[in-house]
């Protein structure tokens, strides 16, 4: 009578799964706005709640950041990945997380935010994973990009774009970075102020709330009449370790010019042929 009531007991808990240790019965509920301007600091809500009927133990939960973000108590600290232990969590239990972060992107971009719980249960070695998702929506860039040139140029013909960049952040942004990608055929003549790489990156250094900076560079195209030149501009903070390269755009821009004929021209025939040399 005993055996076939452990049989019964034993065949209950079986196909009933509560003796089933899942990383699905871990939740984890992560609330947080779902626009935010860049710049600001995001903080998020996690609850992590245990539905195993066994303990989760040395748990540690891993939290991983989209590219550019930045510590909420110091802006020049990146911050792409934390880790911090949660101890030992019991069936049933539930705990709660507060995580802080200056997200930077640019406008209309989708910032995702990767939890992760990792844990043991007991009599095993194994680390189990539970994973969740966080998405919100980046309202307007920490800084603005405009662009002023003409519309038309004449192959060969001096022009010059002036580029502004304005902080929209209430902090200061460090150590910006602005970068021009020049088309074919454009000719570098020189800049106000000189760059400080090449003939395309300028360290803007800091920008307080609200101020702006100027850039205004010289050059020539090269083309026939019809072509369409499309010169890039984004600006960002640096990358660490690198003295030309951008970690993050914050803003980007694309200026289209169109090479045309000269308004007024000349041509040298000579007894009504128009040639380079003659005979």
């Amino acid at each position: 009578v005993f055996f076939v009531i452990a049989a019964g007991i034993s065949t209950l808990i079986f196909y009933s799964g509560s003796n089933t240790v899942s990383t699905r019965n871990v939740n984890i509920a992560i609330a947080g706005p779902t626009e935010i301007d860049a710049g600001n600091t995001l903080s998020l809500q996690l609850v992590i709640t245990n539905r195993n009927t066994v303990p989760m133990e040395l748990a540690d939960l891993v939290i991983e950041f989209p590219a550019g973000t930045r510590s909420d108590g110091n802006l020049t600290e990146e911050l792409l990945r934390t880790r911090e232990s949660l101890g030992t969590i019991a069936p049933g239990e539930s705990i709660n997380r507060t995580v802080r972060a200056v997200l930077f992107g640019q406008e209309g971009e989708v910032a995702e935010v990767h939890a992760v719980v990792e844990y043991r249960v007991p009599s095993s070695n194994a680390i189990f994973l539970a994973e969740g998702e966080y998405t919100t929506k980046i309202n307007s860039a920490p800084a603005s990009l405009t662009v002023a040139t003409l519309k038309e140029t004449i192959s060969g013909q001096q022009t010059s774009f002036t580029i502004t960049v304005t902080a929209n952040t209430p902090d200061e942004l460090k150590d910006l970075f602005l970068l021009a990608e020049y088309p074919p055929g454009f000719t570098f003549t020189s800049a106000t102020p000189a760059p400080s790489f090449g003939t395309n990156g300028w360290a803007l250094g800091d920008i307080p709330s609200a101020a702006s900076r100027k850039v205004t560079i010289f050059g020539a195209f090269a083309g026939e009449d019809g072509d369409t030149r499309v010169t890039h501009f984004s600006v960002g903070t640096r990358k660490k370790n690198s003295v030309n390269e951008i970690a993050i755009p914050l803003s980007s821009t694309e200026i289209s010019i169109a090479i045309t004929k000269p308004f007024v021209s000349v041509a040298l025939a000579l007894g009504g042929v128009v040639a380079s040399e003659h005979a």
